[in-house]
């Protein structure tokens, strides 16, 4: 039977999160006009976001659908509930209700919904649909959007309902899912990263320690130890630089040695380069270190600086590195192969402190100029003797026994005889012309004394000192000799200047010494590496 009414029919209540068992009839026998919201849609919804902690769905109305149940004839076969192959006997659309359920409503109250301490707050609607009594019946509801659209958050449900006794209303809880908002986890780990640190830099040449300076077409070796705090292994690399440290094309050859880096434990990794001038000049190189990271990105995972990193990850321009720029001069060198030295010495008594100070520092001037790449030789001769030995205790023997007392060339009014103790003229001549040179070796004589250059004093310029050195000039030039004399305390005018002049004619260095065991030692090895041409 139809309930017939002129008046708009509106719903008596909303009684369901879902919707119960419902009717729907106006008196024209239409179906009931959803009833409008009370309150703006938009402060309804904000409400309910706060409400619900900022969840929120696009549900804004229920479309209820009433079915017969499933049947031998509409079975249903897609397991939804709804009897396949017909269509809905009575369809209506209510808005959501008022609030929440359970809100101060017993009935609902554990009955599904939870009204404990945490009380559950769900959004609902309802929908009254009236029924032929004890008659089976599917109820389906579906969430729709403000369009009337189906809602893309929450899903459809459908209730199976038994017979309903005449005059009796059924009502029932349907929960419609919503899809929610799933979350996924990042969890960050920040690890502290520290750059490497150099602790060393070293040169060598041979095997032995050297310096910056170096001769021409000479092996330094450049050996760099690094500290890395955090165990990473490291990336090495050795390159010339202008003055503002960018790569240019090198002067030098510079070659990795193998079987480095080396692995000192304890985070020292040591890594070594040979390098090769063959030019003399200046050059500016600059050692780096980076720590590196395994890049698993890549197939199969390669290791990439650190740095690296950072800057294409994380988009941070951190530098992790150890480096530093440092100066290495390539200078012309005649003494690449070595040097001999020979130390002919004035034996008389005035030069016992100046023996003191030869003995007791030759070995470390030879130390010295080794690190400064200098093999040196040295030869520690007294003229006509050896001297007193508990004086004179480094000379090994005399010019005049080792090499002959027979002066070559033309010594002038000063003889073609060695046969005294302080003619350092005379025996440059014997040595530059006669002495057994080392093949290959730098030549250089050092006369040490403070007597004239042909028997002692008087010194004679003109004359018979002038004629000494002057054949010792010729001598040691027609002999590639370098001839650096030292002047001891005490020596005349005369002395000296003939010693420049004989220095000067051989390409030499004369020296003065005014203490010996202060500046003996340093001014031969002044004058060593001048005859060597090393800084």
């Amino acid at each position: 039977m139809k309930l017939r009414s002129t008046r708009n029919c509106r719903m008596a209540s909303l009684a369901l999160a879902s919707f119960g068992v419902l009717f729907a009839g106006c008196g024209d026998g239409s179906p009931a006009a959803p009833a409008e919201p009370e309150t703006d849609t938009t402060t309804t919804q904000a409400a309910v976001k706060s409400a619900l902690g900022g969840v929120e769905t696009d549900v804004e109305q229920m479309r209820f659908e009433l079915f017969a149940c499933p049947s031998a004839t509409h079975p249903d076969g897609n397991g939804d509930g709804i009897p396949d192959g017909i269509t809905a006997s009575q369809t209506m659309v209510s808005p959501l209700g008022p609030g929440f359920l359970p809100e101060g409503l017993p009935r609902f109250e554990d009955k599904p919904l939870d009204a404990s301490a945490r009380g559950s707050k769900h959004r609902y609607s309802d929908g009254l649909f009236l029924v032929t009594p004890e008659i089976c019946h599917v109820v389906r509801s579906t969430p729709l959007q403000k369009s009337g659209a189906v809602s893309k958050d929450c899903y459809a449900a459908a209730k199976t309902v038994g017979g309903v006794p005449a005059g009796r209303t059924k009502e029932f809880v349907m929960i419609n899912q919503c899809k929610g908002s799933p979350k996924a986890g990042i969890d960050a780990v920040a690890a502290l990263n520290n750059p490497p640190e150099l602790i060393g830099l070293t040169f060598a040449r041979n095997g032995e320690p050297g310096t910056k300076f170096t001769c021409q077409d000479e092996v330094v070796r450049v050996c760099a130890t690094v500290l890395e705090p955090d165990n990473d292994p490291l990336d090495f690399s050795l390159v010339e630089v202008d003055g503002a440290g960018n790569p240019v094309a090198s002067g030098l050859k510079i070659a990795q040695v193998p079987g480095f880096p080396e692995d000192k434990k304890n985070g020292v990794a040591l890594n070594c380069w040979d390098v090769v001038g063959k030019k003399p000049g200046s050059h500016d190189l600059k050692v780096v270190a980076k720590d590196l990271i395994w890049d698993s990105s890549a197939t199969p995972p390669v290791l990439i600086p650190v740095e690296q990193f950072i800057a294409t990850r994380q988009h941070e321009m951190y530098k992790s590195r150890a480096e530093l720029m440092f100066p290495v001069h390539i200078v012309p060198c005649d003494c690449q192969t070595g040097v001999d030295i020979v130390f002919t010495m004035d034996t008389s008594g005035s030069m016992f402190d100046d023996a003191k100070a030869l003995c007791n520092n030759i070995s470390m001037v030879e130390s010295n100029l080794k690190i400064a790449g200098i093999n040196a030789k040295s030869h520690l001769l007294g003229i006509t003797e050896t001297g007193d030995k508990m004086l004179f205790p480094c000379l090994t023997d005399s010019v005049a026994n080792l090499v002959g007392n027979v002066v070559p060339g033309d010594a002038g009014t000063c003889g073609q005889s060695l046969n005294q103790s302080e003619s350092w003229g005379q025996a440059t001549s014997v040595v530059a012309k006669g002495f057994p040179w080392t093949p290959g070796f730098q030549r250089v004589v050092v006369p040490i004394s403070d007597e004239g250059a042909c028997n002692g004093d008087p010194c004679l310029d003109p004359g018979k000192d002038r004629d000494s050195i002057d054949n010792a000039v010729k001598l040691a030039k027609s002999e590639k000799v370098i001839v650096s004399p030292i002047s001891a305390s005490g020596s005349s005018s005369c002395v000296t200047g003939l010693a420049y002049d004989l220095a000067a004619g051989t390409g030499g260095t004369a020296f003065i010494s005014t203490d010996p065991s202060l500046d003996l030692a340093k001014g031969i090895e002044t004058l060593v590496k001048n005859a060597c041409k090393v800084p």
